[in-house]
């Protein structure tokens, strides 16, 4: 997802530029990683353990509950790493996350059905698995509200636009339960400069007098998810 084309993409301190965050070879490496992430989880799925067909549970040789459980854990962990594979430092790359969103869905339809069959006592797979599915929907929605109103030139749109994009970003600094994870590299500073947009979007947008109610609505209640989002992050410093 792009910044509209109306607007320059606001972060202190930064010039991000969207081409330059996919393209460097950094980028490649992450895309390369994502790739192998792809293949992984397929192959798992669909190949070791347990696969769900027509209902129907079809056990491997290793029934070890165990083992069940490390792998759907491993599992959940990299459908987790794919989907921040679209959280990039100053931006969320919308458009690459709905492409793929599809294919997320199915992983996580597949192994919701194994945890209920393998391990329906393993609290530690299931509180993995809960969050894995809330980022999911939490991405999907965001993702439809930002193409909203990135398509609507309007009274406070440019900022709400940027606000709904910065509670997507926080989710790279949390770990696979949806903690804060501080040993994430550049955690404080990506703390910091969160703060500094939140501080810029609510200054911002008290400035305009002609709001329309629906996105006075939407602005107050990502305000209030980003303040606490950036709390809870800020206690982990």
């Amino acid at each position: 997802m792009k910044p509209p084309s109306y607007m320059p993409l606001f972060i202190p301190g930064k010039s991000p530029n969207i081409a330059a965050t996919t393209n460097t070879e950094e980028g490649k490496v992450l895309s390369s990683k994502s790739s192998d992430t792809l293949n992984t989880v397929t192959m798992i799925i669909t190949d070791s353990k347990t696969v769900l067909q027509s209902g129907q549970a079809v056990e491997a040789e290793d029934d070890s509950g165990n083992n069940e459980s490390r792998i759907i854990k491993d599992i959940l962990s990299s459908i987790n790493q794919k989907m921040k594979s679209f959280i990039h430092e100053t931006i969320f790359d919308g458009n690459g996350f709905e492409n793929a969103a599809a294919q997320i869905q199915t992983w996580l339809t597949h192994i919701e059905s194994w945890t209920t069959v393998a391990t329906p006592y393993d609290e530690d797979s299931l509180a993995q698995l809960y969050y894995t599915k809330q980022m999911f929907f939490i991405m999907l929605d965001s993702n439809e509200r930002l193409k909203h109103y990135e398509g609507i030139p309007g009274a406070g749109n440019i900022v709400l636009w940027l606000l709904i994009d910065l509670n997507v970003r926080m989710l790279e600094l949390l770990d696979v339960y949806g903690v804060p994870d501080p040993s994430i590299e550049g955690y404080a500073a990506r703390v910091s400069s969160y703060g500094k947009v939140l501080s810029f979007v609510r200054d911002t947008f008290g400035k305009y007098r002609e709001v329309v109610f629906g996105t006075h609505l939407t602005f107050q209640n990502q305000l209030v998810q980003a303040e606490n989002g950036l709390k809870v992050l800020a206690r982990y410093l």
